[in-house]
């Protein structure tokens, strides 16, 4: 069954002025007057568009039917009593019911189930339909939108059960009769104006369109009335087709004639109501602008006030009931000294709410509804106001302090000096203790920074030592390690390291590979090269430096060199071979840089 939006062929979303003019056009389109020879289809038709526009034009009776097809339902279902038993039902608000004693969750089914002389079956799911069984009848009912509803027949316009006799025709959709977006809410759009059909504009319009139809009416009509009149004869078929043509542009005059009338008051209607909102708004600046004035106003009589009240204490008997007590004193020290507005001051910023107001009340006058920045004005308006009633308020309260203070004082109590020379008493003492307070933290001050410069002395004395216990330490190390060197040279060219090491310094044409080769060849014979060893791990003190450098000592080719007179697996080797190479290696590592500078051993 299709939903009221598809009958009126717009989207749930529509706005109602889409659903308006959605409805006027389908009227014009399926009403029986239009639609010669199958008025029976266009009134029907016409029902269904009607139907519908009555519920999607209210806005009440459209959120009712949402939230139907939200829970799946259609019109023709009514929500029905919960929790109560209803006809032997009790329907529960959580989408269960009970009948017979039978309790039937919300999202079960129930096959066919007899209960008195009713029967009655649902189907499963939170949505399943109930089907009741009663006196010949089958009653419906379904759970959506958290309520149980009934299917029931839909009434008449009256009120009644449907009945089978034809309905009434609807009137013509003619632009008068058809509500339309831009004419059915004429009167509404003027704001707080007169009734429907009261405003000048509309009875204009009415006048015009009646002067229109009568216009055409007696010069079409007196036309064919002279003419059958005189001859006292039927019209003739080309007289009765001039006829109807003659209509036809009556009508599409009438037409055009509505159509640019309508078009002339709504333009009237907006220039009215433009007008209209910018007098408001020049109405509302105006108010905020007297409120500020007013309150102007108010912040000139506290000052003068303030200097009526409160000046004169400095110097009358009354002040001198203050000056007794060094606690009042402060008091009246502190809300005497608070930033405060004066008179000039407060009456200047009333001529300057006046001058803002001056072209405002010019507008007003000349009824010129161009004045631009009303937002703008209304902000600074509303800004002048709150400064003065924050001042004026801040004012009165500290005045209303000075003269508790007075009241409050005892009737004979009255103080040697004036306030004023209490006042400026009271400001030496604590200038003095202020220029106490600076001398106390200037010392402290000073004192810090004598302890600090210290300090940073005792910090450089410090560094400088460690610097020179460095700059010794080093220089020392350097020294050992020029003994030690000049010790190595010496070493390494005694007999006993010649001849523990006679294999590598004997120049030949062969060098260790590296990790990667045995040996390589070189053009000219040269000493072993000490980077060569170190690069093959030979002089490792661990058993793989031993087997390295026995690999050196014994499987390279018959050279120049010599090779040891000792078995090439080190599995073979005895503790003297051992010794010997440890020796060697020992040797190597310790004197290999001497050795090196010597030209002993090769680079």
């Amino acid at each position: 069954m299709a939903t009221y939006y598809e009958n009126l062929g717009v989207s749930p979303q529509a706005s109602a002025d889409e659903i308006h003019d959605a409805y006027r056009f389908l009227a014009q389109k399926f009403h029986p007057d239009a639609n010669p020879g199958n008025e029976e289809f266009a009134r029907k038709r016409f029902q269904v568009i009607q139907e519908a526009f009555e519920t999607l034009s209210d806005p009440q009776l459209r959120g009712e039917y949402d939230a139907k097809l939200a829970a799946g339902l259609g019109p023709e279902w009514e929500p029905i009593t919960m929790d109560t038993a209803n006809g032997g039902v009790k329907f529960n608000s959580d989408g269960s019911f009970d009948v017979g004693g039978l309790h039937i969750a919300a999202n079960a089914g129930a096959p066919k189930t007899q209960v008195g002389n009713s029967w009655f079956e649902k189907d499963a799911g939170s949505r399943g339909e109930l089907r009741v069984f009663s006196k010949g009848k089958i009653h419906y009912f379904r759970f959506g939108n958290m309520q149980w509803h009934a299917k029931r027949d839909k009434p008449s316009r009256t009120g009644g059960e449907k009945k089978p006799s034809s309905p009434k025709p609807a009137p013509s959709p003619s632009p008068m009769n058809v509500p339309s977006r831009h004419t059915a809410d004429f009167p509404q759009r003027i704001g707080n104006g007169p009734t429907r059909g009261s405003h000048p504009l509309a009875r204009s319009f009415r006048r015009l369109v009646l002067a229109g139809l009568l216009l055409a009416v007696g010069v079409g009509g007196g036309y064919f009335a002279s003419r059958s009149g005189t001859l006292s004869l039927p019209l003739t078929n080309e007289e009765l087709i001039a006829q109807k043509q003659a209509e036809l542009q009556q009508r599409a005059a009438l037409s055009d004639l509505e159509t640019k009338l309508a078009q002339q008051a709504t333009e009237e209607t907006r220039r009215l109501q433009d007008k209209t909102l910018q007098r408001d708004q020049l109405l509302e600046v105006k108010r905020v602008g007297e409120s500020a004035s007013a309150s102007i106003d108010e912040l000139i009589q506290e000052t003068k006030r303030w200097d009526e009240q409160v000046i004169p204490l400095l110097t009358n008997d009354a002040g001198r009931k203050i000056s007794n007590s060094v606690d009042r004193i402060r008091l009246f020290k502190s809300i005497y000294e608070k930033p405060r507005t004066s008179t000039p001051e407060a009456q200047s910023m009333r001529d300057e709410v006046l001058s803002l107001c001056k072209p405002l009340e010019q507008a007003l006058t000349n009824e010129d509804s161009s004045f631009p920045a009303f937002d703008a004005l209304k902000e600074r308006l509303l800004a002048k106001r709150a400064s003065a009633d924050q001042l004026a308020g801040d004012l009165r309260v500290n005045r209303t302090i000075a003269l508790n203070l007075v009241a409050n004082s005892e009737p004979n109590a009255s103080g040697e000096k004036t306030l004023e020379e209490a006042l400026n008493a009271l400001e030496g003492e604590a200038m003095q203790r202020e220029a106490e307070l600076v001398a106390r933290q200037e010392q402290a001050a000073r004192e810090a920074a004598s302890e600090k410069l210290a300090e940073t002395r005792q910090q450089l004395v410090e560094a400088q030592a460690k610097e020179e216990r460095q700059r010794v330490a080093s220089e020392a190390e350097a020294l050992q390690q020029k003994v030690q060197h000049e010790a190595d040279l010496v070493e390494a060219k005694t007999r006993k390291v010649q001849q523990a090491l006679s294999f590598f310094l004997t120049p030949g044409y062969y060098q260790p590979g590296g990790r990667n080769k045995n040996y390589t060849r070189t053009i000219k014979p040269r000493p072993i090269s000490y980077s060569k060893l170190l690069e093959q791990g030979a002089l490792e003190p661990t058993n793989h430096g031993i087997e390295q450098l026995q690999k050196v000592v014994t499987r390279f080719p018959e050279d120049l060199r010599t090779n040891w007179n000792i078995p090439p697996d080190a599995f073979q080797l005895g503790p003297q071979t051992t010794k010997q190479l440890a020796d060697a290696q020992d040797y190597l590592r310790r004197l290999g840089p001497a050795l090196v500078e010597l030209e002993m051993l090769d680079p």
